[in-house]
Parts: structure tokens; sequence; C-alpha cells
């Protein structure tokens, strides 16, 4: 009797060992996915800005709307990939484009009269 309630108490002891250890990598898998599903979502909502002010500023310079539009999204997802990929560290790149294309349409288009192209 005593070796069966030993064994038994042992099995249920692994047993419960085992659901604590499952559910606990459960639990933790699913915490994982949230967090990084909401971190990528506000990520992407937080600088998805950038995809419409870049073509606006920019177009102000006589560029396609189109075509910035396209090349922001394209350099945007490139830069993106492979600082995630190769440098391990998921870091959105495209942070400062608004200030850099801000500068080159207004100082140096408008300011300096560096025309693209034809003159305006």
């Amino acid at each position: 009797m005593k070796y069966t309630n030993l064994v038994l108490n042992k099995t249920l002891k692994g047993a419960r060992n085992f659901m604590e250890k499952f559910l606990s990598i459960k639990k933790k898998i699913k915490q994982l996915f949230g967090t990084e599903l909401l971190a990528g979502l506000t990520t992407f909502f937080a600088m998805s800005y950038i995809i419409f002010v870049n073509p606006s500023i920019l177009s102000q310079t006589g560029m396609p709307f189109q075509a910035v539009f396209l090349s922001t999204i394209i350099a945007s997802v490139v830069s993106t990939l492979v600082m995630g990929l190769f440098a391990k560290c998921t870091l959105y790149i495209s942070t400062r484009d608004g200030e850099l294309n801000a500068f080159f349409t207004f100082t140096v288009v408008f300011g300096f009269r560096v025309f693209l192209g034809k003159k305006h």
C-alpha cells in the first residue's frame, strides 16, 4: 500500500511538474507573441506618417508623388529588414526622413535655388 501511494504521488508530482512547465511555456509564448504583435503595430502606426509626408514634401521640388511614395516604402522596408535580420536589432530606420527631406526641399531647392531637372 505504501509503495503504491509513493509511486502514485511521484507520478502525480511528475505530471503536475510537466503541466506547470508546459503551461508556463505556453503562457510565455502567448505573452511574447502578444507583446511583439503590439510593438510591431505600434511602431507601424507611429511611423507610417512618413509614407505620406515624404512624397508631399518632395513633390514640391518637382519629383513625382507616386515615385517618391514607392521609394519611401521600399527604402523603409529594406532598411528595417537589414537592421532586423543582420544586426538583430529591431529598429525602424526611417525616423529622420521628414527632417532631411524638409531640409533638402526648403533649404537646398528653394533657398539655394538648386533645381532638379528643369528650372521652375
